[in-house]
């Protein structure tokens, strides 16, 4: 899969160090990946959560850090719109 708007994990990468080797971890994941449905997405990770509202995954970065992004099968993409604190996602995924 390709990589929309990547810059937004490498910059996240830069400030939170700690958690370098999970976004690394992320890319390699997604970019090695030929998601052809949501499913896909489900087993490369278990744990991921979709948001019907937004239409967006949520993937738990750990150190309390959500990403959001939007993945077009027919495509081939994923789109990262954001990486939030747990604060932060809550209040983005209950505004209408």
């Amino acid at each position: 899969m390709e990589i929309v708007n990547i810059e937004i994990l490498q910059d996240f990468a830069r400030k939170n160090s700690g958690l370098r080797n999970i976004s690394d971890s992320w890319i390699s994941i997604v970019k090695d990946s030929n998601w052809g449905r949501r499913q896909d997405v489900f087993d490369s990770f278990p744990r991921v959560d979709y948001n019907f509202r937004h239409k967006a995954y949520i993937f738990n970065l750990g150190g309390n850090f959500r990403l959001i992004a939007r993945i077009s099968f027919s495509a081939g993409y994923v789109s990262v719109l954001d990486i939030l604190n747990h604060d932060d996602y809550m209040k983005w995924s209950n505004r209408g």
